[in-house]
């Protein structure tokens, strides 16, 4: 794949002076998102397509002396609304070896204008990609997680078998025994799976606490209804239980009518 490399890169530097062939090919510095490595960008002087990007997969591009707002958004087919946040992360000048004072106007820049100012570029910008990038780290995140669970110490892994003294003849040589413990691997919907059900367990046992809560008051007010009642009760029979009969001073009795 170099190879093959170097041999595109070598046709695509060849100009012709004075009836003769020479190569000349500028390396203009590399694009990065978000800290991932995506272009490097050259500039040839054999084509008004003189700037050259080369993706991840080696595929070439051609361009105009554009902007590199103008590059990144023909190159990853981003429509106006997707490049308007794009912004500077980092930059590093060749010429100067830090980031240049002018760093946050990299992205309005032509590739003539970086390359004479500059003398090249390593780029990190942001604002496009967003959601691309959030989902990968989420992937990268969850693919580590469990090794990092389960990986207390190398002890647990690997065990060495020495051969004993007087033992049944066997291969004179150490085993190495592999042993992995069982590593359940959770996807992010399960773990949103996992909250849900949480969530309903809390609503169900405060669902609960409140029914009993209501049935306790409901109680309550049922004895204190059934005290009234009785206490109504005995003040009508007390007051149904008069006297027949009057008595007088004499110790008379006479009836009542």
């Amino acid at each position: 794949m170099s190879i093959e490399r170097d041999h595109a890169l070598a046709a695509l530097s060849e100009i012709s002076l004075n009836g003769y062939v020479t190569r000349k090919l500028d390396f203009l510095g590399t694009i990065h998102i978000y800290g991932v490595h995506y272009f490097n960008v050259f500039r040839r002087y054999n084509s008004v397509y003189e700037i050259i990007l080369e993706d991840m997969h080696g595929d070439f591009h051609f361009h105009k002396d554009y902007t590199v707002h103008q590059s990144l958004q023909r190159v990853l087919c981003l429509s106006e609304e997707q490049m308007s946040d794009i912004h500077v992360r980092h930059a590093t000048s060749f010429k100067h070896g830090s980031y240049p004072t002018n760093g946050a106007e990299g992205v309005n820049m032509r590739w003539s204008e970086i390359h004479a100012q500059w003398q090249g570029v390593a780029l990190d910008v942001g604002g496009i990609l967003e959601e691309y990038h959030r989902e990968t780290q989420i992937k990268e995140e969850l693919k580590e997680e469990p090794l990092a669970q389960c990986t207390p110490c190398a002890k647990d892994y690997f065990h060495i078998v020495n051969p004993v003294m007087n033992a049944p003849l066997r291969p004179s040589r150490q085993v190495m025994e592999h042993v992995l413990p069982s590593v359940q691997s959770r996807n992010l919907s399960d773990r949103f799976a996992e909250v849900e059900n949480k969530k309903r367990t809390w609503t169900q046992l405060s669902e609960s606490e409140s029914e009993s809560e209501e049935e306790e008051e409901e109680e309550e007010e049922s004895e204190e209804e059934e005290e009234e009642s009785e206490e109504e009760e005995e003040s009508e029979e007390e007051s149904e239980e008069e006297p027949e009969f009057l008595v007088l001073r004499n110790g008379t009795k006479v009836q009542r009518k």
